[in-house]
């Protein structure tokens, strides 16, 4: 009769079945490490199609207000070179809407030095500039901005 050794491949068994488990968890966690990094770039770029629909909003909102004062726009009272300050230097009732539009940009877009606006009219025609920091999303820019030209 011939006796097996059954105890020493009960042990070889064994191994084999923890470095089974070993090379899974490791699999699975370079799965999930890559699909929260797709989930990050997911939120950024969110967030910024967000700050794109923000400026242009904002760019369109500072049109209401050149309509709503068609002279004082054709007078050049709205008008200031870019600006990255929350007041625009300007007094009245084109000052108080300008300051009130910088400050929407700065509470919308981020208070920090890359939120600036910019307004342009030459008689009728009218161009405002919206530029943000949109350096967080994917090949984003530190420099983004947003220009609407429309006839008043």
């Amino acid at each position: 009769m011939v006796h097996h050794n059954t105890s020493s491949r009960t042990q070889t068994c064994r191994g084999a079945g923890l470095i089974e488990v070993m090379v899974a968890v490791i699999v699975f966690s370079v799965g999930l490490i890559g699909i929260l990094r797709m989930q990050l770039a997911a939120m950024r770029n969110a967030e910024s199609a967000f700050a794109s629909n923000h400026a242009a909003l904002l760019a369109y909102a500072m049109f209401d207000v050149l309509r709503a004062d068609r002279a004082g726009a054709a007078g050049d009272r709205y008008d200031i070179p870019k600006t990255c300050s929350t007041t625009s230097g300007k007094s009245g009732l084109a000052g108080s809407a300008l300051n009130d539009w910088l400050q929407s940009l700065k509470a919308t877009l981020g208070n920090h030095d890359g939120v600036c606006g910019e307004v342009d009219c030459t008689g009728a025609d009218c161009l405002v500039r919206v530029y943000w920091d949109d350096s967080r999303a994917t090949e984003g820019s530190s420099a983004a901005s947003i220009e609407v030209r429309s006839r008043l």
